[in-house]
């Protein structure tokens, strides 16, 4: 039942006539997975599939939870349900649309290979399908002697016929038109395809039409194809190839809500802000909340600590659309990441999400400086850095076999400033930046040289007789 009268939570069910244990199952719409869990386990060939809230106290069934909702809500206006097992094998597959049994109080029910409106309101959830067959005798008597028996077979739904008209018989670069389906659905996109008496060639000339894009399939139950044989003359193999057969096939043309990326980066500098532009089309006839937030991640980690801390709020009207800016800082160190938007929508429990891959790089300031100063993979020293905004000196130790890029993390770390980038080395005169132990000893024993040298000439010059 996927449109009760009033509020839909805690009412929508999905009935399985099976004698299995669905425990650990996977129940799908066309948005989002949810697994089942058991709430009641009841020896019968019939089990429901329910919301968080349902109530089935009155119910003499196996009843399995899909959690707040099944999926992301049984959609109002069709979906298309799919039954997982234990390892992800597709069980059954179920398509429905809103023609039948939307909104009036009634379920859907599968009865003679095809989707039905309940006789009872509410359906009939655990027990066999509320369709009816009456049966009316009347017996032969004494007043007329032509009376013969009648049966007449009521039914409480709408029937709908489709059809199908095909071409048997085309001849070689000659085309041929489809026909119109008959039904309450109009035209849906088709596709055609060939192939010869083996079964084995497919001829990938053949276009494919789409008209009048609609949301709904054409025919609802499990096996919604038909097929038609048509003969060919003279196909030519060297345009054709193997292909798995398929004659005719139902597309689904349009989605209610659309997602694109408009801007995004390939690479950001380290603790630069970047902008990521996301466009939402509202195709559906109702109004749409959402909540977007985006961040860098790598394994569990994530930047910034707080994934939703540039969350942004949208409403979208039917039939609309909107680009929506987040802004990021790269606050993470040197390296490769994956940078993931999620947008919720409404109030439901699965997020659509974007993940793309992103590299975290130094910016120029820091490559300058690396350069400037010849700091080398593995270099044990001490670095001192004065700021150029507030003339403080700070420190830090790099250890020992460190890699080159952890040593530009520390460096950039220190070096970056939003008010006042610092000058690279080369424009740095009025003081110095940084000096390494290395050079400091060469410079103590350049002054102990030209101290002993000129020692050595004093005695030398005090010594020679006049």
């Amino acid at each position: 039942m996927y449109n009760p009268i009033g509020r839909d939570n805690n009412k929508e069910f999905i009935e399985i006539k099976n004698t299995i244990n669905l425990t650990g199952f996977i129940i799908s719409d066309s948005s989002s997975n949810d697994t089942l869990v058991p709430l009641q386990f009841v020896d019968s060939i019939y089990a429901l599939i329910v919301e968080e809230g349902f109530d089935y106290s009155d119910l003499n069934c196996s009843i399995y939870s899909a959690g707040s909702t099944i999926g992301n809500g049984l959609s109002n206006s069709g979906d298309i349900l799919r039954l997982y097992g234990n390892n992800n094998t597709l069980i059954s597959i179920a398509r429905y649309n809103s023609t039948l049994a939307n909104g009036n109080g009634h379920s859907l029910e599968f009865i003679n290979n095809s989707w039905q409106e309940s006789q009872k309101l509410n359906g009939s959830p655990c027990l066999e399908n509320s369709f009816v067959e009456i049966t009316i005798n009347v017996s032969e008597n004494q007043i007329k002697n032509n009376i013969t028996n009648k049966t007449e077979n009521p039914r409480d739904y709408i029937e709908e016929n489709s059809s199908i008209d095909q071409n048997n018989s085309i001849n070689q670069n000659q085309t041929f038109n489809d026909s119109n389906f008959r039904g309450n659905n109009g035209n849906v996109g088709q596709n055609f395809t060939f192939d010869d008496s083996k079964k084995n060639v497919n001829n990938n000339d053949t276009n494919n039409t789409i008209q009048n894009e609609t949301e709904e399939s054409l025919i609802e139950n499990s096996q919604p194809t038909e097929t038609s044989d048509i003969e060919t003359d003279n196909t030519h193999t060297k345009n054709c190839f193997n292909e798995p057969n398929s004659h005719y096939s139902i597309i689904k043309t349009s989605k209610k809500i659309e997602y694109s990326v408009l801007k995004n980066h390939d690479s950001v500098e380290q603790n630069k802000t970047f902008k990521t532009v996301i466009k939402i089309v509202n195709n559906d006839d109702f109004e749409h909340r959402f909540t977007i937030w985006s961040y860098i991640y790598r394994g569990s980690k994530s930047y910034p600590r707080n994934r939703t801390a540039n969350q942004i709020f949208v409403s979208l009207s039917s039939k609309s659309e909107k680009a929506i800016t987040l802004t990021n800082t790269a606050s993470a160190p040197v390296g490769s990441y994956r940078f993931k938007i999620r947008i919720k929508k409404d109030f439901l429990k699965t997020n659509y999400e974007i993940t793309k891959n992103i590299k975290v790089i130094n910016n120029r300031h820091t490559e300058t400086i690396i350069k400037d100063l010849g700091i080398k993979k593995g270099e044990s020293d001490e670095i001192k850095v004065i700021k150029n905004n507030t003339n403080k000196i700070q420190t830090s130790k790099i250890a020992k076999n460190e890699t080159i890029e952890t040593i530009n993390d520390n460096l950039k770390f220190k070096f970056t400033s939003n008010k006042s980038p610092i000058l690279p080395l080369k424009n740095t005169t009025s003081r110095k930046i940084y000096e390494s132990s290395k050079l400091k000893s060469k410079n103590i024993l350049k002054h102990i040289i030209l101290s002993s040298i000129g020692v050595l000439l004093s005695i030398f010059i005090w010594k020679k007789p006049i």
